[in-house]
């Protein structure tokens, strides 16, 4: 291995915390946990749990409790109906949702540690409905 390659670097430290984690195990009394199982444990990619909202269109009523990510991925369906929940309901408008803002969502979501439904004013709307509303209100 060369000293000079990040990548063999990383490999022998790698090697070198698995080695010292089996013998942390073994000294800490844990000799029911085999050295392969544990070395897998570790360097296997921790599964992190799916992402749920519970949401609510202030305007329509309408409902959704959803898992939108799962197995390290958003799920399209799941998507598409955050996407019509939060449309412009005044013109049935909807588009795609910028994952980040309902990744967001989710984090603030937990943040609360709430179960409740978040009340969604306003996902999307269109030149059109905002310009409605600025001529009704200077809050539009």
């Amino acid at each position: 291995m060369s000293k000079n390659n990040p990548s063999s670097q990383s490999k022998l430290q790698r090697r070198q915390f698995l080695r010292q984690s089996v013998r942390a195990a073994a000294v800490l009394g844990t000799g029911a946990i085999s050295a392969p199982s544990l070395a897998s444990a570790l360097t296997a990619p921790a599964r992190q749990p799916d992402r749920k909202l519970r949401l609510v269109n202030a305007h329509t009523w309408e409902k959704l409790d959803i898992v939108f990510w799962s197995d390290g991925k958003h799920i399209d369906e799941s998507m598409r109906a955050i996407d019509l929940l939060m449309r412009d309901h005044r013109a049935n408008e909807s588009i795609a949702m910028d994952y980040r803002l309902i990744d967001d969502l989710h984090t603030l979501y937990n943040l609360l540690g709430t179960e409740k439904r978040i009340h969604v004013l306003s996902g999307y709307r269109t030149a059109a409905t905002n310009e409605k509303l600025r001529s009704r209100s200077s809050g539009g």
